[in-house]
């Protein structure tokens, strides 16, 4: 028998967990991604943190259970526990970092093992391997100006509090810039190209785990 007397409301949450955890061998994920999410509101984490980190564990349960990609599922869930490890003893707290960390691995392990399912999805538009057309990402991307001389600035107002990553590509294929977010914490991103020689370049852009987006544009001084 287990006692829960004297512990408190995280502790619970904790331990919820772990029980639902080892109650089974499978891994349910929409109710894994649940019961974080309410550790997560109950943590006394700050809002926009703990925004952050419900709506990327909803992206995770989404990708595996609607779309059927595990290799995306698992990328968001990696970038969530990166993003967890930055704000460790910043804006999480120690403890409820460490839970959050452990929580989402014990996802991916579940997904790698084929222990993950989910819930019944009765309007589920066409089954595992669905993959939209393009990401969302590209709805809220700007890039200006094109051609550029000096500066090229990358909007991704929409986005902001995500992880992300950015690379830009030369005239050969060459990779010539490459910037990790933990979280973008500006709308608008510039990148120096002064230093470009004249022609076509591609930038490409993935946020919170998402598939790339690719642009082009051009250097002109």
């Amino acid at each position: 028998m287990s006692y829960t007397f004297g512990i408190g409301v995280t502790d619970l949450y904790a331990y919820a967990a772990a029980e639902f955890v080892a109650s089974s061998s499978e891994t349910n994920i929409n109710q894994a991604v649940a019961v974080l999410k309410d550790y997560i509101n109950s943590a006394g984490i700050s809002g926009s943190i703990a925004r952050a980190l419900n709506s990327r564990l909803d992206l995770a349960a989404r990708k595996y259970c609607l779309y059927g990609s595990s290799s995306s599922a698992i990328s968001t869930l990696n970038y969530i526990i990166s993003y967890v490890e930055y704000q460790r003893g910043r804006g999480i707290p120690t403890a409820d970092a460490d839970h959050i960390i452990a929580e989402a691995q014990a996802l991916i392990d579940a997904i790698n093992n084929g222990t993950a399912v989910c819930d019944p999805e009765p309007n589920r538009p066409g089954g595992p391997g669905l993959i939209d057309a393009e990401p969302e990402l590209a709805t809220g991307l700007s890039l200006f100006p094109n051609p550029a001389s000096n500066m090229v600035n990358v909007s991704l107002q929409e986005h902001l509090g995500k992880p992300a990553l950015i690379r830009i590509y030369g005239l050969q294929g060459q990779l010539m810039v490459e910037r990790n977010y933990l979280s973008l914490e500006q709308g608008a991103l510039a990148f120096d190209v002064s230093r470009f020689a004249d022609g076509n370049y591609t930038i490409m852009i993935s946020v919170d785990g998402e598939a790339s987006v690719t642009r082009k544009f051009v250097v002109q001084k």
